[in-house]
C-alpha cells in the first residue's frame, strides 16, 4: 500500500512540475522530502487550521441564531424546540430566561468561539512557521554541503559572487 501511494504521488509530482525547469523542480522536491519528514508538524498545521475554521463557521451560525431568536421574540416553548437535544437539556433555564437574555447568552458564545478561533490559527501559525524553518535549514544545509564537496580548483575557477 505505501509502495502504491507513492508511486501515485511521485507520478502526480511530476506530472505537475513537468513545465518547470531542473532547478525549481528539485528544489520542490527537496521542500516536499523535507516537508513529509515532519508529518507531526503537518497534522498540527492542518489540526489548527481545520479548528479554526470551524469556531469561525460555528460563530456564523451561533450568530445567525442569536439574531433569530431576538427578532423574532418566541415563547420558552418554541426555543426548547429550535435547540433541538440541546434544548432539552437546558429547557429548564430557558423557561427562566427572556429572549433578550438568551441573545446575550449566544452573543458571549460568539465571542467565545472567536476567541478560540484566534487560539487555534496562532497553533496552526506556529507549525507553519516551524515548518518554513526546517525546510529552509535543510535547503541551506544540503547547499553547503554541496558547496563544501568541491575541490580547490574548482572553487579557484569561479569569481566570488557569482
Amino acid at each position: 500500500m505505501r509502495t502504491l501511494v507513492r508511486k501515485v504521488m511521485g507520478g502526480a509530482f511530476s506530472y505537475s512540475t513537468q513545465a518547470l525547469d531542473t532547478d525549481l523542480r528539485d528544489g520542490l522536491r527537496i521542500s516536499a522530502q523535507t516537508a513529509l519528514k515532519h508529518r507531526l508538524l503537518i497534522v498540527g498545521l492542518f489540526l489548527g487550521n481545520l479548528g479554526a475554521a470551524l469556531f469561525e463557521g460555528g460563530t456564523i451560525g451561533i450568530l445567525a441564531l442569536a439574531v433569530s431568536i431576538l427578532v423574532e421574540q418566541q415563547v420558552p416553548s418554541e426555543l426548547v424546540s429550535r435547540f433541538g437535544w440541546a434544548g432539552q437539556l437546558l429547557a429548564s433555564w430557558l423557561y427562566e430566561l427572556g429572549a433578550a437574555s438568551i441573545f446575550l447568552i449566544l452573543v458571549g458564545l460568539a465571542v467565545s468561539a472567536q476567541i478560540l478561533k484566534s487560539l487555534m490559527s496562532y497553533v496552526g501559525k506556529c507549525f507553519a512557521i516551524t515548518l518554513q524553518f526546517r525546510v529552509s535549514q535543510e535547503i541551506q544545509d544540503r547547499a553547503t554541503d554541496h558547496i563544501m564537496k568541491y575541490g580547490y580548483q574548482e572553487i579557484t575557477r569561479h569569481s566570488s559572487g557569482a
